[in-house]
């Protein structure tokens, strides 16, 4: 959740620009199960859940100019942000080891039994857009318009989320638990249009809207 504050200036009359202050609250809730031993026995699956919550803040500068009529072109920047959420964990141990007696102890003394950094990345976007408008008709929306938007994030930046529990098994203190998810970075293109009827329809205007889009994907198939 983005709790924004923006602002806008404009010191010329093509040209807006704006920056935003963003208070961000992130949920992090999963759950995986890390295999014990190399003989790929499910029954050797250690069942493992988060359920952490944590604020950060974070910015935005953008761009909107209208350099001649009809032409408008856009930019943004959202600056990258780490989250440090923090909550509760959980180990499910299979069950020959909880029938040994080897329960999961947990460091009371610790105010949060688990804490995890959650990083959203550098995000770009632009776009360019062409818009006529009816003649002799101020208050009629445009009579034809296409737009093209492209948008790129880097998620090759965050290379895992770590989680550090405050707890030890079988008398040892648990290490740091990585999961690597190789991201890599994202593109999307998205590309559209409006073409409105001439004349009212039943006292209103009648619009037609199509568009498509392409976006690339944040995990490669093979860690997918």
């Amino acid at each position: 959740m983005f709790y924004t504050a923006a602002v806008a200036y404009r010191p010329v009359k093509w040209l807006s620009i704006g920056a935003a202050l963003q208070v961000v609250y992130g949920e992090v809730n999963y759950a995986t199960w890390v295999p014990l031993s190399a003989n790929q026995d499910p029954d050797s699956d250690i069942r493992f859940q988060i359920a952490t919550r944590g604020w950060a803040a974070t910015g935005l500068l953008s761009m909107l100019a209208n350099p001649v009529k009809g032409l408008w072109l856009g930019w943004s920047v959202r600056f990258p942000v780490r989250i440090n959420t923090k909550g509760d964990a959980w180990l499910t141990l299979p069950s020959y080891m909880s029938a040994l007696g080897a329960p999961l102890e947990w460091d009371e003394t610790a105010k949060h039994k688990a804490a995890m950094p959650t990083d959203l990345p550098l995000a770009l976007r632009t776009g360019i857009r062409y818009a006529q408008k009816f003649k002799d008709q101020p208050n009629a929306p445009d009579f034809w318009d296409i737009e093209l938007d492209v948008i790129w994030e880097r998620w090759s930046s965050i290379v895992s989320f770590d989680t550090v529990m405050n707890a030890s098994l079988l008398g040892e203190r648990m290490e740091v638990f990585k999961l690597n998810h190789f991201y890599q970075d994202v593109s999307e293109f998205r590309l559209g249009g409006s073409f409105t009827v001439p004349k009212k329809l039943g006292g209103g205007w009648l619009t037609f809207r199509l568009g498509t889009y392409y976006a690339s994907t944040a995990s490669p198939k093979e860690y997918t």
